[in-house]
């Protein structure tokens, strides 16, 4: 809807002073052609090579500028240089995401949108997709609006806004001074029952298998205190892990009663 891709049931939407929710025609076409669209699966055309993907969305307008030499320069930033001749079934997920950025910064916009940019990668390539964007935020002078559901991936915003059932919950000015790992367990938290949060240390759940789900560090797993059986002489040494892994070895060889 802040792309004006779709229409709101109600309410009005505005964008750096321009109201969008009131944009119709060919006013709305032109508003579109400042936000650069980032989605989750590329949405790349297979016939197209790299560079023609890239030049794709401005094709059809008269430009000021060379469009083959800005999706060149576009391509080379992103670390495709060499590549602008490739079609999109012999490149990587990692490097299909990259044409669909540099696809998105072709007309320069104010507003990129990114739709789970990392949802299909690995967590290297999506480390490089999100460092990527940020040295790219900082050259263009634009805002990223990203929706993921990552904590780690959200801990390197700014400003995070959380939604549940189409109604903000959350909202929380992210500071850079802070510590990443305890803005991700900050973020990991929130939302949590109660009963899986110490009262002693509420950053850290009480069970090591959500700490686990959660994608704390392995320090943080580590120190995340495990309720169940296990052998007294080892409760005092014993990681969570190890403790799991014993519990589960005792299940294994018990004898049904």
């Amino acid at each position: 809807m802040i792309g004006a891709l779709e229409q709101p049931d109600s309410g009005t939407i505005i964008a750096n002073g321009t109201e969008v929710t009131a944009l119709r025609g060919a006013a709305q076409a032109d508003y579109r052609r400042t936000v650069g669209f980032v989605f989750q699966r590329y949405n790349l055309l297979p016939a197209l090579t790299a560079l023609d993907n890239v030049i794709a969305p401005v094709l059809p307008y008269r430009t000021r500028w060379d469009k083959r030499q800005r999706a060149r320069d576009l391509l080379a930033a992103v670390g495709l240089a060499g590549r602008e001749h490739s079609l999109p079934a012999r490149m990587s997920g990692g490097e299909q995401q990259r044409i669909a950025i540099a696809r998105a910064l072709i007309n320069t916009p104010a507003l990129l949108l990114a739709d789970e940019p990392t949802g299909n990668l690995d967590s290297v390539t999506a480390t490089g997709i999100l460092d990527l964007l940020t040295r790219l935020r900082a050259e263009h002078h634009m805002t990223i609006l990203l929706a993921s559901h990552d904590p780690q991936i959200a801990a390197r915003s700014e400003r995070l806004i959380r939604l549940r059932d189409g109604a903000v919950i959350d909202d929380i000015q992210l500071t850079s001074d802070r510590p990443a790992q305890d803005i991700i367990r900050h973020i990991s938290q929130l939302g949590l029952p109660a009963h899986l949060v110490s009262p002693a240390r509420p950053a850290k759940p009480k069970d090591p298998l959500v700490s686990e789900q959660l994608g704390l560090p392995y320090q943080a797993r580590a120190q995340a205190q495990y309720f169940g059986p296990t052998n007294s002489s080892s409760r005092a040494t014993a990681s969570p892990r190890a403790t799991e892994m014993t519990l589960r070895r005792e299940k294994r060889h018990a004898t049904p009663s």
